[in-house]
């Protein structure tokens, strides 16, 4: 046991005796690799932000990349004004905000503001003087989802447009128009709607969407769908008898076979007139020639008689 003893205690004084010397250069070199990893950390995520945009504020939808429309980003604004044609003028805010050190120098010639359309609703009058007098609108933040470019338009954009109705909440103002009846879903005559219908699904999705909101404001029977009231209902009765009497298939059919028989009638009078005349002529015609020929065979007897 005394032994053993005696060899832990020469080991434990060996290992007393080591001394490690550390060269200056790499005591730091650890704390050089995990600067040059955070740096460059930093410079890929700073690349990441400008692909995406994130700190870039748009003045003009020339600016948007075609990337933003085809994904259907959704960005972030403040309502400005509200146009004649019912476009909308929206300074766009950044998803980010940088700190901003020196003046931000403008980037195009404009006043700075996007034109954005709401996408898949033909207003009324009544809903352009709606959003243009709805005051409560103006400066007031605003969400859009973009849709496609507009037809005939480069400087502008349609968009699913969104308002804030409370804290956690917001409200679609394409289908707000619709429900209030101030707005209606392009026809199947409008050959633009029908082309995005094919080519943008985002638009399809939204128009099938919309046309639910329609419906809802037909049962409703609110702006452009409003009904006359009963009163009046009954006093355009005669007028809408008149014309479901007009327009019932029965009415049409005896309308035409009606037509059919005073044509046809009249055309056999006229046939049996024009026969009739031409009998007169032929008879007036063998008249004149029996006449004629009388005549003759009296002249021959008597020139014979007196002959003889």
């Amino acid at each position: 046991m005394s032994s053993e003893t005696a060899k832990s205690t020469v080991k434990s004084a060996d290992k007393q005796k080591v001394v490690v010397v550390v060269d200056p250069v790499d005591r730091h070199a650890a704390l050089i690799v995990r600067g040059a990893i955070v740096c460059t950390g930093i410079a890929g995520l700073a690349m990441i932000a400008r692909s995406l945009r994130l700190f870039t504020k748009f003045e003009h939808v020339r600016q948007i990349p075609t990337e933003f429309v085809r994904k259907q980003m959704k960005l972030a604004g403040t309502l400005k004004s509200v146009q004649l044609d019912g476009s909308m003028r929206i300074d766009h805010q950044p998803i980010l905000r940088a700190p901003q050190i020196l003046p931000r120098r403008r980037l195009t010639d404009t006043d700075g503001l996007l034109t954005i359309r709401p996408a898949g609703i033909e207003m009324t009058d009544a809903g352009r003087c709606f959003l243009r007098e709805n005051y409560a609108l103006l400066e007031k933040p605003i969400y859009f989802t973009l849709i496609k470019p507009t037809s005939g338009d480069v400087n502008s954009l349609d968009c699913d447009l969104f308002v804030k109705k409370g804290r956690f909440r917001s409200a679609s103002l394409n289908k707000e128009l619709i429900r209030r009846g101030l707005a209606r879903v392009p026809g199947a005559d409008n050959q633009q709607h029908l082309t995005a219908l094919h080519t943008v699904p985002a638009y399809s999705r939204l128009v099938n969407q919309l046309l639910l909101s329609e419906q809802i404001a037909d049962r409703r029977g609110v702006g452009m769908w409003e009904r006359d009231t009963w009163v009046e209902s009954m006093r355009a009765l005669p007028y809408q008898m008149g014309e479901m009497v007009r327009s019932a298939a029965i009415t049409r059919l005896i309308l035409l076979t009606a037509s059919g028989t005073k044509n046809a009638v009249v055309s056999t009078y006229r046939a049996a007139q024009s026969a009739f005349d031409f009998g007169v002529r032929v008879g007036r015609w063998i008249i004149f020639q029996s006449q004629r020929a009388s005549a003759a065979g009296r002249r021959l007897t008597s020139s014979a008689e007196k002959t003889s």
